[in-house]
């Protein structure tokens, strides 16, 4: 199953919280513990990286929390070099807070057993109900054994990750600093649907071949005409295939799928290299961040033309914890840009 990010309401002066799920503006941390500075900082320039996407992503199966943060640097210098976008996993295994989990968790299942019974038969009274005897809850609560709890499909009835399945009971407010910081917003997150009719350009439709034959300056002082763009965005596939899977919801802003195979957007860089015929070893495909993003946080500082920011996590979710439980690594980040902007 595919979930999908959209642009919700500005953050604001409103404070986030852990479970929260946005794009710019401050992060926040478990337990106010912050990353290490050298995994927050730009490897082309030093400065201290600004968040660009903040993602609770817990497993449904597992009582602990995670937090993906992905972080960009705001200095216009460092675009398209190798550390300027970086991304960090945070896992918070703190056994109080788990235990408050695991008791969030048995409520829920039993809320969702009880309540078509109450349905059926109106106000559930055990005591008078002639079906008592046989009702398999009738003893109390039915994860009251540990191993009971463990088991994934007692946890939750949902078949597939999501990206915020376990609400933490604590929160921490983001603390504001003078670091630049992208205008933030929250965002909602919907199951990913695909229209079955294809938008297709009417057959009368005219071409300005005029355009296709002007010279379009791009970084470095090259000058590539418009012929020459469209045919490298023609010859390839992976391009295409991007396109025409975003067009059935163009705003989305993030796409997750844990363990699925990310939206490449073209086969001529590094990052389809590594992904496509080297594999990203003891990783898996967890998130990316989508091009209309650079709609709704680009400046008239900082102007963004990547294509997508991909990230991979670690297989098994291995951390190593500090004395509060907290634990940060980071994860393998791979950035795709507009392709005729790069040597092809």
């Amino acid at each position: 199953m595919v979930l999908l990010g959209y642009i919700d309401e500005p953050v604001g002066d409103e404070p986030t919280s852990l479970q929260d799920i946005f794009v710019g503006g401050q992060p926040s941390y478990f337990k106010d513990v912050k990353p290490p500075t050298e995994l927050t900082t730009c490897k082309n320039c030093g400065r201290h990286l600004s968040l660009l996407l903040e993602a609770f992503a817990p497993f449904h199966d597992e009582l602990y929390d995670r937090i993906i943060y992905v972080f960009m640097c705001p200095k216009a210098e460092c675009s398209k070099k190798n550390g300027s976008v970086r991304a960090i996993r945070s896992v918070c295994k703190d056994p109080t807070l788990m235990d408050e989990n695991r008791s969030q968790v048995e409520q829920e299942a039993e809320e969702r057993v009880v309540e078509p019974v109450k349905d059926l038969f109106g106000e559930l009274k055990l005591d008078s109900n002639p079906f008592a005897s046989a009702n398999p809850f009738a003893s109390g609560n039915p994860f009251d054994k540990k191993e009971k709890v463990e088991t994934p499909k007692k946890v939750t009835s949902q078949p597939e990750p999501t990206i915020s399945s376990i609400e933490p009971q604590s929160t921490t407010k983001p603390k504001k600093t003078s670091q630049d910081s992208f205008p933030s917003f929250f965002l909602y997150v919907e199951e990913e649907t695909v229209s079955p009719k294809k938008f297709n350009l009417p057959s009368n439709i005219e071409i300005d071949e005029s355009v296709l034959d002007a010279e379009i300056e791009t970084e470095g002082s090259a000058k590539l005409k418009g012929s020459d763009i469209k045919q490298a965005i023609d010859d390839d596939d992976t391009f295409n295939t991007f396109t025409e899977k975003v067009e059935h919801n163009p705003s989305q802003v993030l796409r997750y799928h844990l363990g699925g195979k990310p939206l490449l957007y073209n086969s001529k860089d590094g990052i389809y290299q590594t992904i496509i015929k080297e594999k990203v070893q003891g990783k898996q495909f967890e998130l990316q961040i989508m091009p209309k993003l650079i709609m709704d946080i680009e400046t008239d500082d900082f102007e963004m033309d990547w294509g997508t920011i991909i990230v991979y996590t670690d297989t098994n979710d291995a951390i190593e914890l500090d004395k509060e439980y907290v634990g940060y690594k980071e994860e393998w980040c791979g950035v795709q840009y507009e392709q005729w902007n790069s040597p092809l």
